[in-house]
C-alpha cells in the first residue's frame, strides 16, 4: 500500500511541477507583426521567439485600421507564422497574447516647409531634396502635455543627386529631441523609417514604440521597440 501511496505522490508532485511550468509560459505575454518580428515578454525582458515550429494557442487579432479585435489560432512552421493554417499576412493587423493596450492615432504628412527645415536645422541634416515627412502629435509619457513623433527622409528623392541621403525618426518633447533610428549615407538608399505601433504593455500610460525601417523588399525591413526610461527613449529590442 505504502508503494502505491509513493507513486501518487510522486505522480501529483509532477503533475504540478507541469502545470506550474504551463502557467508560467502562458504568463508570457506576445507580440507578432510578422515572420520578421515575433516577440516574447518574460521575466521583465523582451525576447524574439527564436522556434522554427510551435503551436502558440489563441491569439487576440488586432487591426489597426479599425480597432476590431478576433481570435485566432496561431502556429510557427519553418520560422513561419500561419493564422488558422493559413499564411499570416494580413494588411494592418498586429497578433497578440497576454494583456497590451494599444492607442490609436493619425499620422499627419502635410507637414509646412518651415517646421521641416527648422528641425533639419536642428538635427543638423541638409534641407535640400525632396523631403517626405510625418508626424504623430500625442501624449505619449502620460504627463498630460502631446509630444510629436516625426519621420522625415530625403531617401524617396530618386531623381536629384544629392550629397547626402537620411532618414530619422524621433520624438520632440518639449525643447528635447530624442532620435530613435537614424541612417545617413553618401550613397541612394531606399530605407524610410515609419511608425508601426504604439502600445503600453505596463500599464502605467507610457507608450512603446515600434519603427520599421522598411527596404526595398519585405525582407529588407529591420524593426526596432523603443521604452522610457528615465525620461528618455532607449531601445529595448530590435529583429536585426
Amino acid at each position: 500500500m505504502k508503494k502505491y501511496t509513493i507513486i501518487v505522490v510522486i505522480a501529483l508532485v509532477y503533475l504540478g511541477i507541469v502545470l506550474i511550468s504551463m502557467s508560467l509560459f502562458d504568463r508570457a505575454t506576445y507580440l507578432i507583426i510578422n515572420d520578421d518580428m515575433k516577440l516574447m515578454y518574460k521575466n521583465n525582458k523582451w525576447s524574439k521567439i527564436v522556434t522554427k515550429d510551435a503551436k502558440l494557442g489563441q491569439f487576440d487579432l488586432y487591426n489597426m485600421e479599425n480597432g476590431d479585435v478576433v481570435k485566432k489560432k496561431l502556429t510557427i512552421k519553418k520560422g513561419e507564422v500561419y493564422v488558422d493554417g493559413k499564411p499570416y499576412d494580413i494588411a494592418d493587423t498586429i497578433a497578440y497574447k497576454g494583456d497590451i493596450s494599444y492607442v490609436s492615432y493619425d499620422t499627419v504628412y502635410d507637414i509646412n516647409e518651415a517646421e521641416i527645415n527648422k528641425l533639419l536645422n536642428k538635427l543638423k541634416l541638409p534641407t535640400d531634396g525632396l523631403i517626405t515627412a510625418s508626424v504623430i502629435d500625442i501624449d505619449l509619457d502620460n504627463d498630460g502635455e502631446k509630444e510629436k513623433i516625426y519621420t522625415l527622409n530625403n531617401v524617396t528623392d530618386i531623381i536629384t543627386e544629392l550629397d547626402l541621403y537620411f532618414s530619422i525618426a524621433f520624438v520632440v518633447d518639449g525643447n528635447d529631441y530624442m532620435i530613435l533610428d537614424k541612417v545617413a549615407l553618401t550613397e541612394d538608399f531606399l530605407n524610410p523609417h515609419s511608425i508601426t505601433l504604439l502600445f503600453d504593455y505596463k500599464k502605467d500610460g507610457k507608450y512603446e514604440i515600434i519603427v520599421e525601417r522598411s527596404g526595398i523588399s519585405r525582407d529588407d525591413s529591420t524593426y526596432a521597440m523603443y521604452g522610457l526610461k528615465d525620461g528618455k527613449y532607449v531601445e529595448l529590442i530590435k529583429t536585426n
